[in-house]
């Protein structure tokens, strides 16, 4: 069993975010603050948000929607969820020409991250429009509106990363080492 497992996750390079919880995450396109996000397990219920969208637009298709697979064993800070917010701005793309904001900030979700909850919105988004109506927004240790500055948690990754003599593939810095190049490549 574990020689196959262990197939798969060479073949599956993303095999550690999934589980066997078949979650998607359905977003409608243009569409902002989370309005209209949902966590989704099955095709039946995709169907269902996708019914219910055309009745109320009286049957006519005004909107497209983004299906991805949701990572159902994230990061998580505090037992919260997280986002992080990145400004570029593109000037050209021939040749293609990216300003980065040298700084980036944190977004939590107000609630603690349960996988198996997919209906409690507060513990999957971490939008502020979505969050601040949650009784839990504000109440732990997180910062002031949910949100960390980027020397918060580069300081927090030093603290909880891995002994970088153990060679164990991390690093004292992971932030400048491994996050903000891996932004930057993405980007790209």
């Amino acid at each position: 069993l574990r020689a196959c497992l262990s197939m798969g996750e060479k073949r599956e390079r993303q095999s550690s975010v999934g589980c066997l919880n078949n979650c998607w995450i359905m977003k409608p396109g243009g569409k902002s603050r989370g309005r209209g996000v949902s966590v989704i397990r099955t095709l039946g219920r995709l169907q269902q948000i996708e019914r219910d969208s055309l009745q109320a637009t009286g049957g006519e298709q005004t909107t497209r929607w983004v299906v991805q697979k949701y990572i159902e064993k994230p990061l998580l800070v505090h037992d919260r969820k997280f986002d992080l917010r990145q400004w570029i701005l593109v000037t050209s793309w021939s040749p293609l020409t990216i300003w980065w904001f040298d700084e980036c900030y944190v977004r939590f979700c107000a609630e603690d991250y349960d996988g198996t909850d997919t209906e409690n919105k507060f513990k999957h988004l971490s939008n502020n429009s979505i969050a601040k109506h949650s009784t839990n927004f504000n109440t732990r240790c997180i910062g002031e509106g949910n949100m960390w500055d980027q020397e918060t948690f580069a300081c927090h990754l030093r603290l909880v990363g891995g002994d970088a003599s153990s060679n164990d593939g991390w690093t004292d810095d992971p932030w400048s080492d491994v996050v903000l190049p891996e932004m930057q490549r993405a980007a790209v």
